[in-house]
């Protein structure tokens, strides 16, 4: 289970009461996928941006906004597994995952 921040109250008690492992729920410093997307895809589409604006359904960086699912498209249409994770995707995700298949 992976929450973003801000977490909404009560949702981690709600999981355990549902059975599931604390152990098994990946919070994100950040708020919203698209701040773990490969950064060079992503400036390939805004250009050198230091922050990504995130509101509603729209994403937003040096005046250019995106719809959430288009810019979801777009880091899809564009991989090609050579790109760098972001640490705390690569440490917190596929590094867990990575254990858990050996």
């Amino acid at each position: 289970m992976i929450e973003s921040r801000p977490n909404t109250p009560g949702v981690k008690s709600k999981l355990q009461q549902l059975g599931l492992d604390p152990a098994n729920i990946i919070h994100w410093t950040e708020n919203g996928i698209e701040h773990y997307y490969p950064h060079e895809i992503l400036h390939r589409k805004f250009g050198e941006f230091t922050e990504l604006s995130i509101v509603g359904d729209d994403v937003a960086a040096n005046g250019i906004v995106i719809r959430k699912k288009e810019l979801a498209e777009y880091i899809v249409d564009n991989l090609n597994g050579s790109e760098p994770l972001h640490d705390e995707l690569r440490s917190k995700l596929f590094d867990r995952l990575d254990r858990l298949l050996q």
